[in-house]
């Protein structure tokens, strides 16, 4: 499966699924912005009714429109993109592929920034030391978008790496995962068992290609973390693959 079928199959046709994921967006952040006064005065009530302390439902709504916000400028920052590399055909050079890893670097930093800012979401690195390198895996269990992010803020932000994603096909309805994603070396699999072949061999192609700045960044969800990552690992192994960071 290559990736032109990753791109078809949540949806239907890429055009399809785009037309409705960034309209939702431009819809979303617009009306977020047109009813703001009473948006934030019903959770203000809410916050208050409820007894509870520091703003709670005021703070996720201001994170809210933020992430609407931030996501609207990806879009038109790949839009941009995709203007000066000739309309997509120059995607594959490497000052292509370096100006598509800095707006995703930005984009996962605004939404760190703007958590730590609004829901005082706060992350500590005991010691980023083993990934400093690069050409490391990196597995991360998840539980939301939001920590699907954490790894490229931190290693790529912090030390300046460039993640390759393996993901689930479903976050390819947030417009700029799925617009910059497929024009960097990442992958959308599925989550079922059926599908697990598939995103072990993905795992593996990891191996092929990766310059010292780069890092593979495998999130796997709930009961199948250890069969997921023993898979990926023993495909490592076979190659002579030392994971360096977990």
């Amino acid at each position: 499966m290559n990736a032109a079928t990753d791109n078809v199959t949540v949806g239907g046709s890429v055009l399809r699924r785009r037309s409705i994921s960034v309209s939702a967006v431009i819809l979303a952040l617009v009306a977020s912005v047109v009813f703001a006064p009473v948006l934030f005065a019903a959770a203000g009530v809410v916050d208050v009714v409820s007894r509870r302390r520091g703003w709670p439902h005021v703070r996720l709504l201001a994170m809210v429109i933020l992430a609407l916000a931030i996501e609207l400028v990806g879009i038109i920052g790949a839009g941009a993109l995709w203007v000066a590399f000739g309309g997509g055909r120059y995607f594959h050079t490497r000052l292509a592929q370096a100006a598509h890893f800095r707006l995703q670097r930005w984009w996962t930093g605004s939404l760190l920034t703007a958590a730590e800012h609004t829901v005082g979401l706060r992350i500590q690195v005991e010691d980023p030391t083993p990934a400093a390198r690069g050409n490391a895996i990196v597995i991360g269990r998840h539980t939301s978008i939001g920590d699907a992010v954490i790894p490229a803020v931190l290693l790529g932000n912090l030390l300046d790496l460039h993640p390759r994603y393996v993901v689930k096909r479903t976050l390819m309805w947030d417009p700029c995962i799925d617009i910059v994603g497929h024009r960097l070396p990442h992958h959308f699999v599925e989550r079922n068992a059926d599908e697990q072949l598939e995103r072990d061999r993905r795992v593996a192609s990891h191996r092929h290609g990766p310059r010292r700045s780069d890092f593979g960044g495998h999130l796997p969800r709930g009961h199948l973390l250890h069969t997921r990552t023993s898979r990926a690992f023993d495909r490592a192994r076979s190659q002579r693959l030392t994971p360096r960071a977990r």
